[in-house]
């Protein structure tokens, strides 16, 4: 995961804001705690939901504490930690990181690929206690690496079929958060369409670097040279994306959180998009300027 499923803070109440930090705080000591400090730096906001969500889902309440933090030692700060669904996340960061490093070693260039390798003998052992945690999580992230670079070498010039492996991955995960078959079916569709929301957030953040590089970007194979219709055709796909994930959550019992589990897919999901589209245009009127600058001075 990239990092995509953000809060939006203004809209979130201060208690809620503090339950949604003890939760960050705790996914951080448990990667700690399992997988050495380094660890830590795997942690981000994806994950982050993901113990959110796993424990909103289960009766029993989270206990949150006050703990120190290596990152501001002379104040105590809340953590939610101790708890198996806090574990299933950091389980999962570390299975994905261990992933992406096989992705970066295969695909990026050498200085990159270098890196990547050493980082891959260097987290040897933490993938293995991961594997040994989460067996069918492993199994789960190969078979999604093995059909997402499979359609990257066909050159896949469908948002929907190219997205699919990372969709149906995270859908799979989030129905692993419960036992309740009743329950299942809504979260493998709700984490169906987050997967794919991840996957084309990525692409658009990606794509004039990818089209530099000539790395594989669907989006930069799509029937148009116009970078404002590729962008339109990704944004109507990630909104209806997030649309389908509100859709299978309003079917969920949620024992805990759910404010701020819809603040983040109400409010937060869509501002990101927005944010990422912002940039692009700033980019855009940047590069203007400079020409024109350019122009004048000759």
């Amino acid at each position: 995961m990239f990092g995509y499923i953000k809060i939006n803070k203004p809209q979130l109440r201060i208690c809620e804001y503090d339950a949604y930090k003890s939760l960050y705080c705790g996914l951080c000591k448990q990667l700690d705690k399992k997988y050495g400090f380094w660890a830590r730096f795997t942690l981000n906001y994806d994950f982050t939901f993901l113990a959110l969500l796993a424990i909103a889902t289960t009766k029993n309440a989270p206990v949150i504490d006050k703990a120190h933090c290596p990152f501001n030692p002379f104040k105590k700060i809340n953590s939610c930690h101790n708890n198996k669904e806090i574990e299933f996340s950091a389980d999962v960061a570390m299975l994905m990181l261990y992933y992406k490093l096989i992705d970066t070693a295969n695909d990026e260039t050498f200085f990159k690929q270098t890196l990547a390798k050493l980082s891959i003998l260097c987290l040897k052992h933490s993938y293995k206690k991961a594997k040994t945690s989460q067996p069918q999580i492993d199994v789960l992230m190969r078979d999604y690496m093995d059909t997402q670079r499979k359609l990257e070498q066909e050159k896949c010039t469908s948002t929907d079929e190219i997205s699919h492996p990372t969709a149906d991955m995270l859908g799979n995960i989030f129905a692993n958060l419960t036992q309740n078959t009743i329950e299942k079916p809504a979260l493998y569709r709700m984490g169906y369409f987050m997967g794919k929301y991840i996957y084309l957030c990525d692409a658009i953040d990606d794509v004039e670097e990818d089209l530099k590089k000539n790395n594989y970007n669907v989006l930069n194979l799509q029937n148009t040279e116009n970078i404002t219709d590729k962008y339109a055709i990704a944004k109507n796909s990630v909104y209806l994306s997030i649309a389908e994930a509100q859709n299978a959550f309003n079917l969920l019992t949620i024992y805990h959180f759910e404010p701020i589990i819809e603040n983040i897919l109400f409010l937060g999901l869509k501002d990101n998009v927005d944010y990422i589209f912002m940039n692009k245009n700033n980019k855009k009127t940047k590069c203007k300027r400079t020409k024109r600058l350019e122009i004048n001075n000759d």
